[in-house]
């Protein structure tokens, strides 16, 4: 009997890949643009073919704006400022509602989050309250 090994590929595996062959690659009208040392592979094609909504995901979570930053902190346990002004407790930020806004803000419907779930929970898990992010450069 052969042992068979199964790769999971995700998003964020594809943004890493197009980046360790120097590509810069950022979301412009809700379309992934790259521009590196010249062509991207039919590989690379066929890995943002086959991971569309994922690598979407993937470039706006590694440079997440204001709003995301403010829920990532609120999920990874920040206090919410909010708390004090009320005199009950407010819900929590759960994956769903991160995979919910990051896949609206990508231009997928928010009912169908599970499309980035494996994206946001793996960036998520990681995330560490109030930490600086890199800068976000619209069409730079």
């Amino acid at each position: 009997m052969i042992a068979t090994t199964t790769v999971v590929v995700n998003g964020l595996e594809v943004l890493a890949q197009f980046t360790e062959a120097g590509y810069r690659v950022w979301l412009e009208g809700g379309e992934v643009q790259a521009e590196g040392p010249g062509p991207p592979s039919a590989d690379l094609m066929g890995l943002v073919e086959t991971h569309r909504d994922g690598l979407k995901a993937a470039i706006l979570i590694a440079t997440p704006p204001p709003w995301l930053i403010r829920m990532l902190n609120l999920y990874a346990g920040a206090p919410n400022p909010l708390q004090a002004e009320t005199n009950r407790d407010l819900p929590r930020v759960t994956l769903k509602n991160l995979a919910a806004a990051v896949a609206a803000s990508v231009g997928i419907p928010a009912t169908e989050w599970e499309r980035v779930l494996p994206e946001v929970e793996e960036h998520a898990g990681a995330w560490e309250p109030d930490r600086v992010v890199p800068l976000r450069m619209e069409g730079v």
